[in-house]
């Protein structure tokens, strides 16, 4: 998966919508379970509901920006070419960004952010606000070690 090949191109695209079928299901289910369940134990349960959009990618044979910045160590082992690193990594990413807006757009056709009194739409805002919010620092640390999480669970 690591390697680059024509084939995995193809796939870039598709990526988008298992991560993002994954982060709006653990949205759904867990964007009322704090009060109940407390924040930890309500982390958990999004963890492992999220982690079926990680199970998607593998089973799919999509590709993921994050896991494809490993790409560097074959180039620097000269087994890849500086060319398809980048060429690569653009492909990738832009599919990868390009697909999770049209889920976006899906998403908010199917009015599913309404479920519950908009408490999930709601939920959505206040993830992505967490998200923008982070310092730099507090954002590539969290970026190695989500990315450190998924190299290892694949």
């Amino acid at each position: 998966m690591l390697y680059v090949s024509k084939k995995h191109y193809d796939f870039s695209d598709s990526c988008w919508c298992y991560i993002g079928f994954g982060g709006a299901l653990s949205i759904i289910v867990t964007h009322d379970m704090s009060p109940i369940f407390g924040i930890g134990f309500t982390k958990l349960i999004a963890g492992i509901v999220f982690s079926i959009g990680l199970m998607l990618v593998v089973l799919g044979g999509a590709e993921l920006f994050t896991g494809n910045n490993l790409l560097i160590i074959p180039c620097m082992d000269r087994k890849i070419t500086p060319f398809h690193l980048v060429k690569n990594l653009s492909v990738v990413y832009i599919g990868n960004f390009v697909g999770s807006i049209l889920l976006v757009a899906l998403c908010v056709g199917t009015g599913l952010w309404k479920t519950n009194n908009y408490l999930v739409g709601a939920s959505s805002i206040i993830t992505a606000n967490n998200k923008v919010n982070q310092t730099f620092l507090e954002a590539f640390c969290r970026g190695i070690l989500c990315n450190w999480l998924i190299c290892l669970a694949i």
